[in-house]
């Protein structure tokens, strides 16, 4: 299994488990989530707390929204 696939695997299973610090700590300082438009137009969110704000209120399973797959670009310096 590539690193690559094991931090998504990773953070796919913190999400489900509502472990908002592993979630948090699967993050880059420099992250941008660009969430579906729901409710209207949607903004791009930068930075680690701020994406872990949005997060705070939909991770875990339940009613919320369902994550699906997700995909991460590693760049290196």
């Amino acid at each position: 299994m590539t690193d690559t696939r094991k931090l998504i695997d990773g953070f796919n299973d913190a999400w489900l488990r509502g472990d908002l610090a592993a979630v948090s700590a699967a993050l880059d300082d420099d992250v941008a989530f660009c969430p579906n438009a729901w409710d209207g137009p949607a903004a791009t969110v930068r930075g680690r707390d701020a994406v872990v704000e949005i997060f705070a209120g939909q991770i875990g399973p339940g009613e919320g929204p369902v994550l699906g797959d997700v995909y991460g670009k590693i760049t290196t310096s």
